[in-house]
């Protein structure tokens, strides 16, 4: 799985976020380095500012990271095989009430919970433990797959000024998730385990078979925003690069919003494709978002540039992965069974389930 994150959580080691996905651009293009106001953040116009990660100086990058998943402790919940319901909870709250449970304790309601009534004792409590949920998104795209793994303290937010979702109650107060040294944090990811919870983690889900302890994330490598958009390695920030002078590749904003200058999103350039003159930033976001679609023109284009985005991401973190085996290799570490890291590649060695939940996907 892949998520967009800062360079600061991945050295951190941290794999605090609760949604991932396959190894698709959408999140990129459509929420990173566009938006629909004609001045998108990350282009010169918007101050060359990445939305969502690379906040305070911080940098952004595309992180790998590999699941290891058991979900026969929690196969009442899972849908047609092994994946549960996509739960959207990244910002505290989950979206789904009825997905929530009364009897975490084996006590049989003991708040006396109603299922579509929201009270803070009773709806953060899963039902039937933790599965790791997937869904198919919108075949704008080229139909990337998104995953829950819910973590610990899904009551809270990543920062509690946000806004979304709305709070429930006047009495109900917002908590950084990620703070610490907040007694309150503490006793919440104590009570909202989570599916990581593994015996305070050195164990794995295959060695403690129970619904707190399904999921265990592995880092498995990441790419730096520089790398992706084929950067100047002159340049240590895309700040910096974004505002030189001689940079022309992020001065966009108008029209579709798309900067096609760059390499990364040459092939959505209207002077390539002439089907995309003309076409706003909220047209194809909203297509991309799951609604309709501009054109099945314009649509064949969004989905021939996600495939090969795709083709061109993975063949990075192949090279990434061969430079970090030839170094294992000089030194003379092996894999965890002893064996030299020689031709090795990951994406060889590991296939990644199907999802069977969301839009079909189309066979062309």
């Amino acid at each position: 799985m892949y998520r967009w994150t800062t360079k600061k959580e991945v050295t951190e080691h941290r794999v605090s976020t609760d949604s991932f996905s396959d190894i698709n651009p959408y999140y990129f293009i459509a929420n990173l380095m566009t938006s629909m106001s004609g001045r998108p953040l990350a282009s010169k116009a918007g101050g060359c500012h990445i939305s969502h990660c690379g906040a305070d100086g911080d940098e952004c990058v595309l992180e790998r990271v590999y699941m290891m998943y058991n979900s026969e402790a929690v196969q009442s919940v899972t849908s047609q095989g092994i994946w549960g319901q996509h739960v959207a909870i990244d910002n505290g709250i989950p979206n789904m009430y009825s997905y929530w449970a009364f009897n975490f304790t084996g006590v049989e309601n003991p708040q006396f919970c109603q299922e579509d009534t929201y009270t803070l004792p009773c709806n953060f409590y899963f039902r039937g433990g933790y599965p790791i949920g997937c869904n198919k998104f919108s075949d704008f795209l080229d139909t990337p797959v998104w995953y829950s793994v819910v973590g610990g303290c899904a009551q809270y937010p990543y920062n509690k000024e946000t806004q979304t979702p709305e709070k429930v109650s006047g009495d109900f107060v917002w908590h950084n998730k990620l703070d610490d040294s907040d007694p309150e944090v503490a006793k919440c990811f104590e009570e909202m385990r989570g599916g990581d919870y593994c015996e305070g983690g050195q164990k794995t889900p295959f060695e403690v078979n129970s619904k707190t302890c399904t999921w265990k994330a592995m880092q498995a490598g990441y790419l730096d925003v520089l790398d992706v958009l084929n950067v100047a390695s002159s340049f240590t920030s895309y700040t910096d690069w974004c505002l030189a002078d001689a940079t022309t590749e992020t001065d966009y904003g108008h029209g579709s919003g798309i900067p096609s200058d760059m390499t990364f999103f040459a092939n959505l350039s209207s002077k390539t494709f002439p089907v995309l003159d003309g076409l706003s930033a909220q047209a194809w976001i909203t297509a991309a978002s799951g609604g309709q679609s501009p054109g099945a023109d314009v649509k064949k284009v969004f989905q021939n540039w996600a495939k090969y985005a795709k083709v061109r991401l993975e063949q990075m973190f192949d090279e990434m992965e061969k430079q970090a085996f030839a170094a294992y290799t000089l030194h003379g570490q092996t894999d965890p069974n002893g064996r030299p890291y020689q031709n090795c590649l990951s994406r060889a060695d590991f296939t990644v389930p199907a999802c069977s939940l969301g839009v079909e996907e189309l066979v062309v």
